[in-house]
């Protein structure tokens, strides 16, 4: 499962005057640097790893939950387009707490991805969901594209 530091060293970082930036090959740009930034993108590298393409993940995007506006951190899409995994990622020093757990369920009722992966780039929940019967179950790694 990924690591933080294992996946700090493949991302492109540069600094500029006193900011450093970090790079995002997924929307293309570079970002000031924040902590869960950092896992963000060592998300998106352990993701691209396993071997699921760039083409089919978004990130930071607008969804509509209970008639609000809320971001998602990512999600993976299948070749058709639907919602695969949803991500929800943390900063490393965040806990994964129940609150998290409830946001990332709140989201993916609205997106119906079939997995859930909350992270802090330290600790991992990954659920499988199946939307039909309304249960989830732990599991133990994301699955293989």
């Amino acid at each position: 499962m990924i690591s933080i530091e294992e996946h700090l060293q493949k991302l492109k970082t540069k600094r500029i005057d006193d900011q450093t930036w970090i790079w995002c090959q997924i929307r293309t740009k570079w970002l000031v640097i924040t902590p869960e930034e950092v896992v963000r993108q060592s998300a998106l590298s352990y993701l691209i790893e396993l071997g699921y393409s760039a083409k089919h993940i978004t990130v930071e995007r607008q969804i509509i939950v209970n008639q609000l506006q809320k971001r998602y951190d990512i999600v993976v899409s299948t070749k058709l387009g639907s919602p695969h995994i949803l991500v929800e990622c943390k900063q490393p020093n965040e806990s994964i707490k129940m609150s998290a757990l409830e946001q990332a369920s709140i989201y993916n009722l609205t997106l119906t991805g079939r997995y859930m992966w909350i992270t802090n780039g330290h600790d991992h929940r990954i659920f499988e969901i199946d939307h039909e019967q309304k249960t989830s179950r732990g599991m133990d790694s994301l699955p293989l594209p």
